[in-house]
Formats: C-alpha cells, structure tokens, sequence
C-alpha cells in the first residue's frame, strides 16, 4: 500500500438538509417522559428533541425547540408549565403546554440528567460532577447547591420542597432542609453502581436501582437510618454482555417498575421482594438503550421510552404494553432498483419496500426470522435478501413470495452481488472467527458452489463488481480480495490492520474501501495500490458509496454521514441527525441519498449536482445495439449469437476465456443497421465458462455461455 496522503481543495455544494423517512416523529433516542394525564404526555431526548401526544400516545408530534443539545429529563407540573433539561446546562421552559419553549438555562455549561418541580415556584435539577440546581422562582433563575460530592447525580426525587434525595456513582445524598445541606446515606457497604432511579415514596420509605452487573435493588424503611441491598437478578446476554438499569419508578409503596437496556421490564408489586420480568421487546442482538426512562401517570397508565424514539404504553398497570412510537427492527441495507424500487432488509427478517422512490416504506411479508444482513435489486420484480446462518431468498415478484436458496453451510452472509439474473456470489464469514467463504451461483441461485475458503483471512464484509470480470471484496483484518475471471478464483491482498467494512467502484480504475476508526482507502490503478484518504471521522465507517465521478457519501456509527465532492480525497461531515449507527447509504436514482441503520433508521438528503453515476448509467433512450442471449447455451461445441444495431457504427464482437483473455474475434468492422447472427464455434477449446462482449459506438454489453464437451 502506498503512503502518501492525497489532499485537494473540496468542492462546495451538494447535500441539502437530511430528514426522517423513519421511525416517525423521529427516531432519536427518547431519555425521558412524562404523561400528565392519560391523554397528555412528552417525551425529550438527543439533539433536543421533544413530542408531544394529545391521544394516549397514539399520535405524536414534534414540538418546537431552542435548544439542539440532548435533553435528558422532562417534567410537567402541570397541563401548561412544564420543563426540561439536558446537557450543556440546558434547561427549557414552556407555560403553554409544550407548544413554546424557553431557554432559562444555569450559566454552567454541565450536564443536566434529572429536573423536579415541587411546586409552581420550587423545583431541583441534578448534574454531573454532584451538582445540584436549585429555583424559587418558577425556573427563571437558578443557583447551585453545595453537595459535598463529585460524583455524577443522574437521579432527583423530592417528597416535598424541603425533603428530597438524588443518585449517583455509588452515592444517595438526602437533604431535609430544602438542599442547604446533603447527607451521604449509608450504601458504602455494598456496590450499588450507578444509581439510575430514586423515589422518596413516604417519609419512611425511599427506593433506589443501581446498574451495577445484575441490577441492584436499594431500600430504607426507616427515613434511610438503614438501606438494604438485593440483586435484580438481570442475566447476562448476547455473549456477555450486561443489561444495564436505566430507570425506576413507584406508584406507591408496594408497586413499582424498572427498565434496562436490553429492553427487560421489571414490576414488583410487594415493595420489591420480588419482580415480574417482561422482556417481549428484546433485540435479537445487543442494542444499547432500547429503553431508558419509566414514568407512571396514574395507577393503571404507565409508560416507557428509549432508542429509535421508541414509546411504550401499558394502560393495565404493565399487564399488557402496546408499541406507541418507534421500536423498529434495526436495518443493514438499502438498495433500490429505479427512481421508485427500493427494498431494506435487517433485523429478524425485516423487509421494508418503497415503490415511490423511497418517500414511503410499507413492511413487506414476513419470510425469515433470520438477520438480513445485505440485499441484492435485479430489476423492480427479482430481489435477493441474504444474512445471518447462510440464509438466501430469492423473489421474482416484488417481494410476494420468496424462494429459500439457503446454503447447506450455516455461515454468516455479509455481501451479495450479481453482475447478471444468472451469476453471483455472497460472501461472508463465521461472526466470532476467523473463516472466510465466497459461494457463486450460476442458475439465479438455484445451486451455490464454492468459489473462495479461507480459515484464517477474516469475515468478509463487502463484495461488489465493475463488470462480469472484475470483482472485489473487503474484510476483517485489513484484507482485500479481487477476482478477474467473473469470481472463480480470487487473490487476496493486505492494506490495514483493522477491519474494512465496505467497497465502493465507479469504474475500472477508480475504488473506495472504508473501514474501523474512520479509514478510508482510495485506488486509481484498478486496486494495484491504495492511498489513505483522512475522513476526519475516528469512528468505524460501515458504508462508503460513490455517486459521480467527484461525489461519494459514506455512513457510520453515531449516525455520521460523510461527503466528499472530490473523487473520495477529501470528506466533509455532514450536519447529524441522529446517533444511531448508519450501516448503509444508497442512491435512488433520483437525486436523493438514503441512509439507513440501528432501530429502523431511514433517512434521506436531497443532491443538488446533476451528474451522478446512476443517472448516466440509465439509459432512456433507444441503445444503438442489444446483445441476445446466445443460443443453446450451454452449448457443445458450437452456439449461435445475435445482436441488433440500430445505429450504423464500428463494432466488435469478441470471445473470451474465463481469465479474460481474447481468444477469438468474430467481429471487427463498421455495421449498417440490422439484425445479425454469428456462430461461434469452440471446437477447438476446452470445457468452461466463456464470455462474448459486443460494442458498437458507445454501447458495450458483456454475456456468459458455457461450453460442455
């Protein structure tokens, strides 16, 4: 690989704004809400977002905002006053029941996690670094308290003006005298971790959940003289991983609720000696923060949210929950076949179909339980889904019914491509491992045979072609692949250290690779040599896709959304939307860019240059030439092929071996227009794949015959 380091003036222009196509309202995450009523609620979270329903939850709406800092905490005292607060030392306001918003934030700039009003004139905010925020006068002025602690306080529950405690790092601090003075309560006996949820239920009794590896439930009985400590007895999941508590909250003494990462939902109704566990929101893999607050409005009214702008609703105190907002299956790809044709697949069998160029998705029919990891558009009617254990399905109806072609070998499928209806491969890996396989059709996936093994290269990640001939594929490890004879046998080459997720070719010569920690790779020779381009983005980059000839936009974690304007040398950030993982950009063929990604992320920007590759590349006008399929095929030893120009130009038609060489000539002239019908005999050749290519003027088309003796 060579070292130097390209650089040259970006260009301006090009990417307008990014919207959300899905989850709607929004699918940023929701880290806190608050029902007044059983009609009423809001819900706040990153980027400042905040909804609002006036329906139960059924509907929900973007409410304006001042602020674009991540709101954690939201709290209405009321119908119309409410609050919110989040980091950068926001804290908003609004006297009209969420329809404006004020910013009356502390001159700090420190993160707020936790806002409480005890009345109309008193109310507390908890913080990082143990600050707590203290108003007398309906939130238009704050001053800080005096904690005594550094920790971070993620929690606040006062019982009264006066009486109230806040949650921390291994600390619950009390204060009786309305925050002049905070008291460590006893706890340094055990491990609580952090202390997410706190409730002052009665003067007596106060409630604390803890996220330390198996949940930790805390409880005084006697004003906090005395706290005890049991595990909630959360599992460890997804291979180790631990679900975290997010949230708690009492209805009274006896009944209350907890929420955790991993989308577990606790309820105790006997003070928590013990808990009921709900876990019929689980990921089928460890997404993070799937829920994040619990709020209870009324004994029966309770209500959850948390990533993808996800709302849950239970109006039978948690008997039953019904999805309200969000809470889409995470996405791995998007592809679209036309201006209108597009499909993403992901999450436990999700398939989702737009067929007006991406403005609406519909969920399509359910044909696989199994994570999708890649897709594949011949045209509007024939699509290819792929992913996780070998899975392979196959439509020729739009996605109606679809045909199982899974492989007998249960390895995960990262990539599919075809370069035709007939031929193409998958390739992938074992998730945990180090194999690496490449299988190829040449029946439209009715067999699959294998084209690549290795047991120690690395998990494939992403395959694409730039014509039937040349092939490349990119994976863990820093490895690359390429293929000249349409896929039968690969090379493999090493440029990086680290994982490389996705590639990219605009032509030939012209490649993008992107991988972990923000690398970008840029070859102009056809894969000979690649160049380090600097994205200024340090995080893994799990798509990367050119446009044009300048443009390429490439997608990553935290929702980053990089453009460059010049050929893939330099890359510019785009203005985020969202922090879900991006694993997927795509063109629709109509000027518009389709990211998508982690809880059913789809979003869109509108491109404002004219030239982009796809748009060339369709063709509506009459072609000067049609290549026919040859005939029989397969053929021994002689086949016929025809070919139809409408243009009088000069043309070739040429036989090819499976490496690519040119082994016969069967054209090579100026044509007038008119149908033709040549007869290649291969008598003199072995049994295999060959291919025939024809141009005529500006028309170029390659097919593939196979020859049986």
């Amino acid at each position: 690989m060579s070292e130097k380091v390209l650089s040259q003036k970006i260009h301006t222009g090009a990417i307008s704004k990014w919207y959300w196509k899905q989850p709607l309202p929004t699918g940023n995450k929701l880290n806190s809400v608050y029902f007044i009523n059983n009609n009423t609620g809001f819900a706040s979270g990153e980027y400042g977002t905040i909804i609002k329903t006036i329906d139960g939850g059924n509907k929900w709406s973007i409410c304006q905002s001042v602020k674009s800092s991540d709101l954690n905490s939201i709290f209405f005292l009321n119908e119309r006053d409410g609050y919110a607060a989040g980091n950068s030392g926001t804290i908003l306001k609004t006297t009209d029941s969420g329809n404006n918003w004020s910013n009356v934030s502390f001159h700090s700039k420190i993160n707020i996690y936790d806002i409480q009003f005890c009345d109309k004139l008193t109310g507390y905010a908890s913080g990082l670094n143990g600050i707590i925020l203290k108003s007398t006068n309906a939130g238009e002025n704050w001053f800080a308290l005096k904690t005594g602690s550094n920790s971070s306080l993620f929690c606040i529950s006062f019982l009264n003006e006066n009486t109230g405690v806040t949650g921390g790092y291994n600390v619950i601090l009390k204060t009786t005298n309305g925050g002049t003075d905070w008291i460590g309560q006893n706890i340094n006996s055990f491990s609580s971790g952090a202390v997410k949820g706190i409730n002052y239920i009665d003067e007596n009794t106060i409630c604390a959940a803890g996220d330390l590896p198996g949940g930790a439930y805390i409880k005084t009985a006697d004003g906090g003289n005395s706290w005890t400590m049991t595990s909630l007895g959360l599992p460890y999941l997804f291979g180790g991983s631990v679900d975290l508590v997010r949230s708690m909250s009492f209805i009274n003494s006896n009944t209350g609720f907890i929420v955790t990462d991993f989308a577990t939902i606790l309820k105790t109704t006997d003070s928590g000696i013990s808990w009921k566990r709900d876990s019929s929101f689980r990921p089928s893999y460890a997404k993070l923060s799937v829920m994040y607050d619990v709020n209870i409005s009324s004994q029966e009214k309770i209500s959850i949210c948390g990533g993808g702008g996800s709302v849950f609703v239970s109006e039978n105190s948690g008997e039953d929950w019904s999805v309200k907002s969000g809470n889409k299956r995470s996405l791995r790809d998007c592809k679209f076949a036309d201006q209108k044709t597009g499909i993403a697949v992901g999450e436990k069998g999700e398939f989702l179909k737009s067929t007006d160029g991406g403005s609406n998705w519909v969920k399509g029919n359910s044909f696989t339980t199994k994570f999708l990891n890649t897709a594949f558009l011949i045209n509007e009617n024939i699509y290819y889904a792929a992913g996780d254990s070998g899975a392979i399905f196959r439509t020729s109806d739009g996605g109606i019914h679809w045909s199982d072609q899974t492989n007998y070998k249960k390895y995960d499928i990262q990539s599919i491509y075809f370069t035709d209806e007939n031929n193409g491969m998958v390739a992938g890996g074992y998730q945990d491992g180090e194999r690496a396989f490449i299988y190829k059709t040449t029946n439209a996936g009715v067999n699959w045979f294998e084209a690549y093994d290795s047991l120690g290269l690395g998990k494939l990640n992403s395959l694409t072609f730039v014509n039937v001939f040349s092939g490349y594929c990119a994976g863990n490890n820093g490895n690359i692949l390429r293929t000249f004879d349409g896929g039968y046998s690969w090379e493999s080459e090493n440029i990086f250290s680290g994982n490389l997720y996705s590639v990219s070719f605009r032509d030939t010569k012209n490649g993008l690779i992107s991988g972990e920690t923000g690398m970008i790779f840029k070859t102009t020779n056809g894969g000979t040599d690649w160049d380090y381009m600097i994205s200024g983005f340090y995080s893994d980059i799990y798509s990367v896709k050119y446009l044009s000839e300048d443009m390429a936009v490439a997608g990553g974690q935290e929702g980053t959304i990089l453009i460059s304007r010049n050929d893939g040398i330099n890359w510019q950030k785009e203005f985020r939307i969202t922090k879900s993982d991006i694993h997927s950009v795509e063109f629709n063929f109509d000027n518009k860019i389709f990211a998508a990604g982690e809880y059913g992320t789809i979003i869109y920007s509108d491109i404002k240059e004219p030239t982009l590759l796809a748009s060339a590349n369709k063709n509506t006008e009459i072609p000067e030439a049609t290549l026919s399929a040859n005939y029989p095929n397969p053929f021994n030893p002689t086949t016929t092929i025809k070919f139809d120009i409408r243009t009088p130009a000069f043309t070739k038609l040429t036989i090819f071996d499976v490496l690519g060489r040119e082994i016969q000539t069967l054209v090579n002239e100026e044509l007038k227009t008119g149908s033709y019908s040549l007869v290649f005999d291969g008598s003199e050749f072995n049994s295999g794949v060959y291919f025939y290519r024809l141009t005529s003027g500006d028309f170029t088309e390659t097919k593939r015959m196979l020859m049986v003796k």
